[in-house]
């Protein structure tokens, strides 16, 4: 965090992304203060796609033997181009070594706060090995054959030059139906944003990326 107040949403933030985490295992173990869930209606997924932030996502694939893909409107995966959207660097850095680094430090700072909540999953839950942060194991490298989408117009930032594997792709943006009406051939014109920002003055600005 850049900020005072940044430092002060830390708690809070680690407290959403334990809940997150925990909420994984109902995959596999119905709960039954959710309405409707029981071992009669308990849902058996074929694949997962999922955001990065839910962190529970790979292990519960893992434990049930199925795919995953993961989908989001923000860079996740190390690059020169622009930093971690976590780390809460500026973006007028340009390509640089800092950019790259923030994906590194961000990760492992994430890791070994969430370390504990992440190896209760996987071992009271899912049954699963824990997993310990080493030379051999980073939990970028857990992903790194995990397909995964970003989900902005390459119009808009084109994929860096350093994703050269095949499991990552700039797709695009993912709008509702009636938003979609208003770009020209899949790409956001700077009149549309501007009407989209605008229309939500209250409010200040305006989330116009659905996933």
């Amino acid at each position: 965090p850049s900020s005072l107040a940044g430092l002060r949403r830390i708690g809070t933030n680690l407290a959403v992304i334990g809940d997150i985490i925990r909420s994984c295992k109902s995959a596999l173990v119905p709960d039954p203060s959710l309405p409707g869930r029981s071992e009669e209606t308990r849902f058996y997924p074929n694949a997962v796609i999922s955001n990065p932030i839910v962190y529970g996502h790979f292990h519960v694939c893992e434990a049930l033997g199925i795919p995953l893909h993961i989908m989001f409107p923000q860079p996740w995966q190390s690059t020169k181009a622009f930093p971690h959207a976590l780390s809460g660097l500026s973006l007028t850095g340009g390509w640089s070594e800092r950019n790259r680094l923030s994906y590194l430090s961000t990760e492992r700072l994430v890791w070994l706060i969430m370390e504990g909540k992440i190896n209760k999953l996987r071992q009271k839950d899912l049954g699963l090995r824990p997993l310990r942060y080493s030379r051999s194991f980073t939990y970028p490298n857990l992903l790194e054959n995990v397909p995964f989408t970003n989900l902005w117009s390459p119009s808009l930032a084109p994929k860096p030059k350093d994703w050269n594997f095949a499991t990552v792709k700039v797709a695009g943006f993912v709008l509702p139906e009636e938003l979609a009406s208003k770009t020209k051939t899949g790409t956001i014109t700077s009149s549309f944003i501007e009407e989209e920002i605008s229309s939500d003055s209250e409010g200040g600005t305006r989330a116009i990326i659905n996933t």
